[in-house]
């Protein structure tokens, strides 16, 4: 939530109001509003859905920022000037081509050229580069219908470009491999007379590669057709708000990415989706190394779910294997499919602590704590004086676990048409691993 504090201060000062004036209307102090708008501290869900009442804006934009509807005008002429930027320095290119290279034969210096292909060659390529994904974005914009149309052009023009990259492969190796004298020749200042072509080439193809490259991290534009089915992918992660880490999704260990998605983009999908007469219901993927992070965020979405229901339209959830939170959030489905040599996890909740007073006893380290003893249940420090649970601290996690589980089990008892006793007797003794189960 790095730039919800800058959301909440700009939509502040466009209502005209001071943070004294917003914290008296949220019931807190204007400290609170300040943190929240110098990052220091982050609001809670509830509490955004608070400020975008009082402000009156929509909770994306407190996350996501005030959607600015794009100029197409602007656009427009944008791409006109890097069109007229693109002309001239391909007029450039060739006016001083041709100086450059009568430059070489008469006073037999490679310096003109080599500087040619070092500059004006690359900013030629990049404002290539630029106005073909401006023409795209601007076509994608103008025409969202004909969205598979432009992206078909938009590969032939890259093939194209690929494949004149690799028509030029042989008239370079020629140039470089065929004749000896022009590997060894050098001119006067002691360039080699191949190192220019070489460089430009070179250059050229890693623009080549750029292009391709930003053509392979566009978004596709999903069209929703009649009869269409809303498939929620677990492969991607659900996260409580955007990160502002930019390898936030990317494991070093395994140079593998994952994509992140916001829960409110979900959400706010799910609400379209149950207004929406093309979508017809709703597929639960749950595979992959993703999932949901958080049993708040895994209640927030099953919630969504049962919401969508209300509609009318059918819900379903399939996958190899079933966690407990898995099936949790699947329960609110209509039909749940298991592969049939897959399994399922049901075995109850389960808190452990780990209590280190025996380790420092060892290493003779005592900690010196400071715990008011009418604070029993104040037991973030017992892991470092006491060799186990206290009575207190058994009392407040066991109420924890118990409400979590009660949340858990009678969501899932409900849904399912199963007693409650009968489940907890189920999940006390195991019973439930296997899909014929």
């Amino acid at each position: 939530m790095a730039n919800v504090g800058k959301n909440i201060r700009l939509l502040r000062k466009q209502k005209g109001m001071t943070q004294d004036g917003l914290a008296e209307l949220l019931y807190v102090s204007r400290q609170t509003v300040s943190n929240y708008e110098n990052g220091k501290s982050n609001p809670d869900i509830d509490m955004l859905v608070r400020i975008a009442e009082v402000l009156e804006a929509d909770v994306d934009a407190l996350i996501f920022g005030v959607p600015v509807p794009p100029s197409v005008r602007r656009e427009w002429f944008r791409l006109l000037c890097g069109a007229a930027l693109f002309l001239l320095l391909g007029i450039l290119d060739l006016r001083l081509g041709a100086w450059a290279e009568e430059w070489r034969q008469t006073m037999f210096d490679l310096g003109p050229s080599f500087a040619l292909l070092l500059l004006l060659r690359p900013l030629f390529c990049l404002v290539l580069g630029w106005t073909l994904m401006q023409t795209v974005s601007l076509l994608w914009g103008t025409k969202r219908q004909s969205g598979k149309l432009i992206t078909r052009i938009y590969w032939i023009v890259l093939l194209l470009l690929g494949l004149y990259a690799f028509l030029m492969v042989p008239f370079c190796a020629e140039r470089l491999f065929a004749s000896r004298l022009l590997l060894t020749a050098r001119d006067h200042s002691g360039i080699p007379t191949w190192l220019p072509a070489f460089w430009g080439n070179l250059v050229f193809f890693l623009w080549i590669f750029i292009l391709l490259g930003i053509a392979g991290s566009m978004e596709k534009t999903v069209a929703v057709h009649a009869e269409s089915i809303l498939k929620i992918d677990f492969s991607d992660v659900l996260t409580d708000a955007p990160s502002s880490d930019p390898f936030a999704g990317i494991d070093f260990a395994t140079l593998r990415s994952t994509r992140q998605l916001p829960l409110m983009k979900a959400l706010r999908a799910l609400e379209a989706a149950k207004d929406d007469s093309r979508i017809k219901g709703i597929y639960l993927r749950m595979n992959g190394n993703g999932g949901v992070m958080g049993a708040a965020l895994l209640e927030e979405l099953r919630e969504a779910v049962v919401d969508f229901k209300q509609s009318g339209k059918f819900v379903v959830a399939y996958d190899e294997t079933y966690s407990q939170g898995k099936y949790y959030l699947a329960s609110a489905a209509d039909k749940i499919y298991m592969q049939p040599e897959g399994a399922m996890d049901w075995s109850g909740l389960a808190f452990n602590l780990m209590f280190y007073k025996g380790l420092l006893d060892k290493l003779d380290i005592k900690a010196e704590v400071f715990r008011p003893t009418a604070c029993k249940y104040k037991s973030a420090v017992e892991p470092y004086i006491l060799p186990k649970m206290s009575d207190a601290n058994r009392e407040q996690m066991q109420a924890l676990v118990n409400s979590m589980w009660n949340t858990i089990a009678g969501s899932v008892a409900e849904a399912r048409g199963i007693d409650l006793k009968e489940l907890n007797r189920i999940t006390d003794k195991l019973e439930v691993s296997l899909p014929e189960d």
